[in-house]
């Protein structure tokens, strides 16, 4: 199995692996009945602050095994296609967010607009 890492660095840049890039957002694909492990590391863009907390809020997708370390956030996700809003806090009060789009061959993914299409 591939790794999922997406590691942000400064001014919304990001490098990822095993996942694609749309935009400031990452692009996630997986079957139907996948679970997918993905790991964030924040510790470029975080410098000398640490994360105090982490939320996903998912929309159409199930986001298990959340965890995380003072510069790193993981998760699983299944049941596609859909979005995760990642939203890290960090120790000083800073409040960053990661737009996660999860995508199935042969589906498509509704954004906020209202727009569905495929995101490849």
């Amino acid at each position: 199995m591939a790794d999922r890492l997406i590691k942000m660095l400064e001014n919304n840049r990001m490098i990822t692996r095993g996942i694609g890039q749309k935009n400031t957002g990452a692009i996630l694909e997986l079957d139907i009945d996948e679970t997918l492990p993905v790991s964030i590391d924040w510790s470029d863009w975080l410098g000398t602050d640490t994360i105090s907390s982490v939320e996903n809020d998912a929309t159409s997708v199930t986001v298990s095994n959340a965890s995380n370390t003072t510069t790193t956030a993981a998760f699983s996700v299944s049941s596609s296609p859909g979005v995760i809003e990642h939203r890290i806090t960090t120790a000083a009060g800073s409040i960053k967010e990661l737009r996660v789009y999860v995508d199935t061959p042969g589906f498509s993914v509704t954004d906020d607009y209202g727009f569905r299409g495929r995101l490849t």
